[in-house]
This record gives structure tokens, C-alpha cells and sequence, in this order.
């Protein structure tokens, strides 16, 4: 039986008749949606942002190597990323369904990484040690953070992910979002991190108390931000206020008077109460 030929880049793009303007370094943006199931015919050198889009797309071999702007992969029906770039600026994986794998990732990526609403993906791979900005997770169904990168500059995100410890998190990171119930047990925490957000289900089930922070080392694990109000900042700027100020934990803050919190708070903002903090003073 003979084989079916496979769609690819340059089937797409002699579709839309631009066959003759990519050749091997293309200067600009390409938008690749919804023909292609393969990249062969891809100019290996992209001077701006590379978008493939479409369910119809099952392999990233024979694409770019390297794109200078982002690499987006969107509502594909790859399973690893093999073939992908060997150097981006920021890559971007959204609704892969059938992405199982992190095989093949780049090695070189500037910027920040995104790879998010692809449940089936359950493990970290082939990652670079490092990443320049964020990694985001958020809505994957990776169950652990072994193999994640190291050091992270900015932001760790793994909003409703799968995972049920904190256990391989970097070394370095600016900030951790663990929001997500299947979480069980905090260890392992970065030294340098300042804040760590989880659920408040997952509050009510390690800590009896809420309003208690989880002091080790250098690291302030803050449960209570997504359990008081959607203000995140103004308990951010209090809670801060209040450890590095006056020198104290929040849960000997909840201890106070009522007057001598308002006192504090009043102290933070120039004789005003925020109504997001009101509800303080009713403890």
C-alpha cells in the first residue's frame, strides 16, 4: 500500500502563493495555520516570529533552526519536540494535547518558556539549565519538577499542574506559583525565593492555621495571599510591611489587638485602611 505524502511548509505555502518568498532566511514573521502536518520546506533562519497552528500539524522536523522573535506552537497534535529550533528567543507550547514528551526541546533559549493546557504531558525533559525569564507550566499535567531548569530569572508557574511537591525546584528563582490542589507536602524551597503561593485547599490541608507563615531558612512561604481577598498585592505589600518593618510574622500580627493592627496598617498607609484589609481587624 502506497504511503501518504505528507502535508508540509511548502505545500502551505505555495497554497497561499507565496512559494517563491521563503527561501533560507526569511526576514519578518510567518504564520503557518492549519495545512502543514510537517515543517519540511521551512526557511532555517527566521528573522522574527514563527507561529504553526492547526491540528493537522504532528511533527516539527524539517523547521526553523533558529528564530530570532517567538516560537509558537498552538492546538497541534505533536507528541515531543523533536525537529524544534536549536535557538529562540522565546518558545511557547499551547492546547498540544497529545504532547507526551519534552524530547527535543531547544538548548538555547533567550527569553521566557511557556508550555500550558497540555495535559497529557506528565515529565521535564532535555531542558536547558537555565531559562532567561519565566517558565510557565500552568494547566499541564506534569506530576514533578524533575528535570526542571535551575535557575530560573523570573517566575515559576505551575497553576493547577499535577504536581505533589515542591521537591527539584530550582535553585533560583524570583517567584513560585504552586496553586494547584494536587500539592501534598512543601519542601525543597529555593533559598533565595520570596514568595510561594499555593492553594487554600492545600492550606487547610498541611496547616491548621490559615493566617500561620511556614518560616525555613531564609525562605517565607506565604499561604494566606489567595485565601484573604483577589488583592493580592495590598496583603503582598503588608505582609512585607510587617516582616521586614516591624520585624514580626504574620501569624504574631494576628495575635495583636485589633487597635494595635489597625495601628499598623494605618502606619503602612498614611492613616488609611484598605477595605481589602478590614477584614483583619474582625479576627
Amino acid at each position: 500500500m502506497k504511503r501518504k505524502r505528507l502535508l508540509t511548509f511548502k505545500d502551505w505555502a505555495k497554497n497561499i502563493d507565496r512559494e517563491d518568498r521563503y527561501g533560507e532566511t526569511y526576514k519578518g514573521d510567518i504564520n503557518c495555520m492549519g495545512v502543514a502536518e510537517i515543517l519540511e520546506g521551512a526557511p532555517k533562519h527566521v528573522k522574527g516570529d514563527f507561529t504553526c497552528s492547526g491540528s493537522q500539524l504532528i511533527s516539527l522536523q524539517g523547521g526553523p533552526e533558529i528564530v530570532d522573535g517567538r516560537f509558537m506552537v498552538n492546538i497541534a497534535s505533536i507528541k515531543d519536540f523533536r525537529g524544534a529550533p536549536k535557538k529562540v528567543q522565546k518558545f511557547v507550547a499551547h492546547l498540544c494535547r497529545e504532547l507526551t514528551s519534552t524530547k527535543g526541546f531547544p538548548k538555547d533559549v533567550q527569553g521566557s518558556i511557556a508550555i500550558t493546557v497540555c495535559p497529557n504531558l506528565t515529565k521535564i525533559e532535555d531542558f536547558p539549565d537555565e531559562v532567561h525569564g519565566d517558565l510557565d507550566f500552568s494547566r499541564s499535567g506534569i506530576t514533578s519538577l524533575e528535570g526542571c531548569p535551575q535557575f530560573i530569572r523570573d517566575k515559576l508557574l505551575l497553576i493547577n499542574t499535577k504536581i505533589t511537591s515542591l521537591k527539584g525546584c530550582p535553585k533560583e528563582v524570583e517567584f513560585i506559583d504552586a496553586t494547584t490542589e494536587t500539592l501534598e507536602k512543601l519542601e525543597d524551597y529555593p533559598e533565595d525565593v520570596e514568595d510561594v503561593i499555593i492553594h487554600p485547599k492545600v492550606i487547610d490541608k498541611i496547616f491548621k492555621d490559615g493566617l500561620r507563615l511556614i518560616e525555613q531558612g531564609k525562605v517565607i512561604i506565604i499561604p494566606t495571599l489567595r485565601t484573604r481577598s483577589s488583592s493580592d498585592l495590598v496583603y503582598r505589600q503588608l505582609h512585607r510591611y510587617i516582616t521586614r518593618e516591624k520585624k514580626m510574622t504574620l501569624d504574631s500580627f494576628s495575635k495583636l489587638e485589633n487597635i494595635e493592627r489597625a495601628l499598623i496598617i494605618q502606619e503602612l498607609y498614611d492613616d488609611y485602611i484598605p477595605s481589602d484589609l478590614e477584614d483583619l481587624l474582625l479576627i
